[in-house]
């Protein structure tokens, strides 16, 4: 720490190249607002290799016109290995889900939806964008086909009880405009 007081361009060089910038940025704007500085960069260390850092600091202004920082660095690179793995399993998830040929619809445990592959989009008339936090009642709108009286939602029903349900035989899907 007294060594950084004096001069950090040592910690500086460690920073990755692509996080640099935005390192500067974020403490440039820090010390001209006074604002707490909050960022996750990447450092390559000697020993340690390509880490990935949180730091904390909130300002002080100097006598001298300095800025000095009191805070702190935290090693989060298993938290962020994590973090991406789960990305990459969320875009490996909705690249399946966009390419399935049936409809699919997923709903929270509310019955809110939180999504419609495009084949869903198509049938119901609504955009993913549009239905999200709608009730699925709203998006999946079925009746029996032959008098039209509304049909019990398997959604609904599938949440209410924890088990899988099928639609009727005879249900109709009515889309976004009728």
């Amino acid at each position: 720490p007294m060594q950084l007081q004096r001069d950090a361009t040592q910690a500086f060089a460690r920073i990755h190249p692509d996080d640099f910038d935005s390192i500067g940025e974020g403490i440039e704007i820090s010390a001209q607002a006074f604002s707490p500085w909050h960022q996750q960069f990447r450092v390559n260390l000697p020993r340690r290799g390509l880490r990935w850092i949180e730091g904390r600091a909130i300002p002080e202004a100097r006598a001298n016109g300095s800025v000095l920082w009191h805070g702190y660095l935290v090693d989060v690179t298993e938290r962020k290995a994590l973090e991406i793995a789960s990305e990459i399993e969320h875009e490996r998830t909705r690249v399946t889900l966009r390419s399935i040929g049936d409809a699919v619809i997923t709903t929270d445990r509310l019955g809110l939806v939180e999504y419609l592959n495009p084949v869903a989009e198509s049938l119901t008339g609504w955009r993913c964008n549009d239905a999200v936090g709608q009730p699925v009642d709203q998006v999946f709108r079925i009746v029996r086909q032959h008098d039209r009286v509304p049909a019990g939602n398997p959604v609904t029903r599938c949440l209410a009880e924890g088990m899988i349900i099928g639609a009727t035989a005879d249900a109709l899907l009515i889309a976004r405009h009728g």
